[in-house]
């Protein structure tokens, strides 16, 4: 990148990619479950790759230019914020969830990055293995069409006999889509949340156990770190209420990608 290009610049042209996704999702699938033509959804995964590799390169450029400040990260994170609510709306479109159930939970867990004093990546993160999934879904839906999370999972994948008992039992025969979000589901509650809180309890016991001089203050203590989900847990809960409201109109009216945007 040239020297005249401040990093923060680059983070924002990364984000007006992920942008014309959603301005494309708007125009060719508003009720995020329609077939659109197969190049729609190539422009998303390149519109993703681009975000992906601007948002490596900025802080980069930063260190090149010797213009890293506080400013920068928090404006770098801040976009990361936006893109987790954009580029799920994105994958909506994709997978073809319409204005559903699916869709209300893909955009709120989107909106779940906790900020408990200390950031944990595990072995399969958000920002670089968590895109090049959301890519490879964007790229099968391309080459398949959105019609393709939409068949017998069993066509795909063998399942285990206790689920296609279940799924004859209740007349319901399991999808695609119904495996990827179920994968999502448990992912985040069996992997990737408790993993957070234990290397947050791990990082904190750690710190404790160093001489006092060396201890960063900057820790907080494990109840004040679980006490800063607590934002989390009511913006959920009320979320919850909002759309399970009979006076709501959210998916009645099929108004999730205002919703989303609101998330933001």
């Amino acid at each position: 990148m040239p020297p005249w290009l401040a990093p923060n610049m680059i983070t924002l042209i990364g984000l007006m990619f992920i942008v014309v996704n959603v301005i494309t999702v708007i125009i060719y699938i508003p009720d995020l479950k329609a077939d659109a033509p197969s190049w729609v959804y190539f422009s998303f995964a390149f519109g993703l790759f681009f975000y992906q590799t601007m948002d490596n390169v900025d802080g980069k450029q930063a260190r090149k230019t010797g213009t890293s400040s506080p400013l920068g990260e928090l404006f770098d994170h801040g976009i990361d914020s936006l893109n987790c609510v954009l580029g799920g709306l994105v994958q909506c479109a994709a997978v073809g969830t319409g204005h559903s159930l699916y869709a209300v939970f893909i955009l709120i867990v989107a909106c779940w990055p906790m900020y408990l004093g200390i950031l944990y990546l595990g072995f399969v993160n958000g920002p670089t293995e968590g895109l090049l999934i959301a890519m490879a879904v964007l790229l099968c839906t391309g080459f398949g069409g959105v019609q393709i999370w939409r068949k017998p999972a069993e066509n795909f994948i063998m399942l285990p006999q206790p689920i296609l008992t279940y799924s004859e039992k209740y007349g319901h025969q399991l999808t695609l889509l119904d495996l990827f979000v179920s994968f999502v589901m448990f992912a985040l509650v069996f992997g990737h949340a408790p993993s957070c809180f234990y290397n947050t309890w791990t990082a904190i016991r750690t710190n404790k156990s160093q001489p006092r001089s060396k201890q960063d203050l900057r820790i907080l203590s494990f109840s004040q770190a679980l006490l800063r989900t607590l934002p989390l847990l009511i913006f959920t809960f009320c979320s919850a209420l909002w759309l399970a409201s009979p006076h709501s109109h959210i998916l009645k009216s099929e108004k999730i990608i205002e919703f989303g945007l609101m998330l933001c």
